[in-house]
């Protein structure tokens, strides 16, 4: 069609249609306003076309074709038009329904505390993390259920309930983590907040203050060769193979207790930790497999700790104990006391992760190799848990060239 061929441009009004038809190369165009929007489109007349009125045999012209066929036209898009304003709206009226359904809903079951733990679970908001933090969270779930009462409905948690369940637990656990505690329960409300219909601004456990870090914080410490030959020594049976695995393997005490002979492949052990999820490779220490002995089949290394650990609800916390005992018989000082607080706890299970890194720091092995081993999300972790004495950094220096 050519563009400088534009005539007949005259308005016209029929019936209830207005709009313009006009010439456009060889055919006849109508153009038209419709809810704000100028549209054009053809009439499929062609310039020059007649056709005879049946009825009176009068000849109609080409203009008249047009505007006949040009309020076919934008009738049928304007029906089109309005059909889809409707869909439209009967979409959004839709949407609004459901919406109120499961506020409704809300209103008609308010989630209790007891609840909360599995709708958390559930929940395709929460962070996406490894079963042993998953745990974690619903554990404090199941802590504060038991202080407030597990039939309170979550939207009466209010900032004095949150306040003095902190009181409590601040009172027992050191401020690192209190802090822990806190953060973990104001993440479970705010995943939960569509389910339980508490917003941010009510969170609850916002309103906590986190507690400030001493620069004397204390962490685990590593023990001494002669203590850890003194507890091997006492050691017996099942409990001796766990010491000898956190010792010589560095992992942390869930990952130690369900530790499986198919782990173990050409003298390194391929394991995925629980707490990070993160998969880590650790060279089979000859010690740790003397202490094991020859492999005996497949399955859990140690079954009978295995079996505690996971069969037990109040298992990891008891091999925790049994372990302090075991230090304490072995003549292994577990608390230092603090003058006007609780005693600290001073030596654990935890000490072993501790040796074993401060054990390959000192023998030489690279700081960032040993984050790889133990599975440490940063370096600055791995600095932590190495307890270097003044005689490892002298013998550092003398073997310097």
């Amino acid at each position: 069609m050519n563009a400088d061929k534009n005539t007949g441009g005259e308005r016209t009004r029929r019936g209830n249609w207005t709009g313009t038809v006009y010439k456009h190369g060889k055919y006849w165009y109508v153009r038209w306003q419709a809810h704000g929007i100028r549209r054009a489109a053809s009439t499929g007349i062609r310039v020059g076309q007649t056709a005879k009125d049946e009825r009176t045999g009068r000849t109609i012209s080409d203009r008249d074709l047009a505007e006949s066929a040009a309020m076919d036209r934008t009738e049928h898009l304007r029906i089109r038009h309005r059909e889809d304003a409707v869909a439209l709206l009967m979409r959004q009226l839709q949407t609004a329904e459901e919406r109120l359904a499961t506020r409704m809903n809300r209103v008609r079951h308010r989630i209790t505390v007891g609840e909360l733990a599995e709708t958390f679970r559930n929940s395709p908001r929460r962070p996406d993390c490894s079963e042993a933090m998953l745990k974690f969270y619903c554990d404090e779930i199941a802590l504060f259920a038991s202080n407030v009462g597990s039939d309170t409905p979550v939207d009466e948690i209010t900032a004095e309930v949150s306040g003095e369940y902190a009181k409590i637990v601040e009172r027992k656990n050191a401020n690192s983590t209190f802090n822990k505690k806190m953060n973990a329960l104001k993440l479970v409300w705010k995943s939960c907040k569509l389910e339980t219909g508490v917003s941010d601004e009510d969170n609850p456990w916002s309103t906590i203050t986190r507690k400030k870090l001493s620069s004397d914080q204390h962490s685990r410490r590593a023990l001494t060769d002669n203590e850890t030959e003194a507890i091997l020594a006492k050691a017996e049976g099942p409990m001796r193979k766990l010491i000898a695995v956190c010792l010589y393997t560095g992992m942390r005490l869930g990952d130690c207790c369900t530790v499986k002979w198919e782990d173990l492949r050409e003298n390194v052990l391929y394991v995925i930790t629980a707490k990070r999820d993160k998969k880590v490779a650790i060279p089979y220490h000859p010690r740790l497999a003397e202490i094991l002995g020859e492999r005996s089949g497949s399955g859990f290394i140690i079954p009978e700790i295995a079996r505690r650990y996971t069969e037990d609800r109040q298992g990891p916390s008891n091999i925790s104990r049994s372990i302090k005992r075991l230090f304490e018989r072995s003549g292994v000082k577990t608390e230092f006391e603090v003058k006007g607080k609780r005693a600290r706890s001073d030596a654990g299970c935890h000490s072993l992760r501790h040796t074993f890194a401060t054990r390959c720091i000192a023998a030489g092995i690279p700081p960032h190799i040993v984050q790889l081993i133990v599975g440490h999300s940063t370096a600055t972790m791995t600095e932590r848990y190495t307890h270097l004495e003044s005689k490892d950094v002298l013998n550092a220096f003398e073997k310097i060239r």
